[in-house]
């Protein structure tokens, strides 16, 4: 009896989608001439459920196949020009990150690592990171656009694009389409 109640539930839980909950299409946001899906993605082919969670981690390889159905991860290029759209640091909730783009052409990429770091002036502050894969590789150097909160720190500011040697590391994608 309980073997044919187990076969039961999972049989509806199959037809409901629920064992792969979160939803599959987003309405993006337009900007430039790149539609910017406005979550991340939490596994493949579906978007996170909030616009401030940093979804799933993948690495390079992986990350090329996560977006769902209609969408793809953006290159190097395409992310260069969400930089030039001008961007902010803003809270979320109570999640930092970036915001790119100005009214509702914008998208916020959550950031990826907080911690708290010792400053040039001997106090603490927190530092907040965002790592995100593109779809874009040199030989064996992997693309990811990198952003940070504090000035001081070689990788500040509002987004740079850098190339790793470490396909394997783990990183939320953004997916876009055209």
């Amino acid at each position: 009896m309980r073997k044919l109640v187990y076969l039961l539930v999972t049989a509806v839980l199959a037809m409901t989608g629920c064992e792969n909950a979160g939803p599959t299409d987003d309405p993006g946001t337009g900007i430039g001439d790149v539609v910017w899906a406005t979550r991340n993605v939490e596994s493949p082919g579906k978007f996170a459920e909030s616009l401030a969670s940093v979804g799933g981690t993948f690495n390079f390889d992986d990350a090329q196949k996560v977006c769902p159905k209609g969408w793809r991860i953006p290159t190097a290029e395409e992310y260069r020009m969400l930089i030039g759209s001008g961007g902010e640091w803003i809270s979320l909730g109570n999640v930092q990150g970036v915001k790119y783009g100005e009214g509702s052409n914008a998208v916020f990429l959550p950031a990826t690592l907080k911690d708290e770091v010792l400053t040039y002036y001997n106090e603490f502050v927190d530092y907040y990171q965002g790592n995100y894969w593109t779809g874009t590789s040199h030989y064996s150097e992997y693309c990811s656009l990198l952003f940070s909160n504090l000035s001081q720190f070689p990788y500040a500011g509002l987004g740079v694009l850098v190339y790793t040697t470490d396909y394997s590391s783990k990183k939320p994608v953004r997916c876009v389409r055209r």
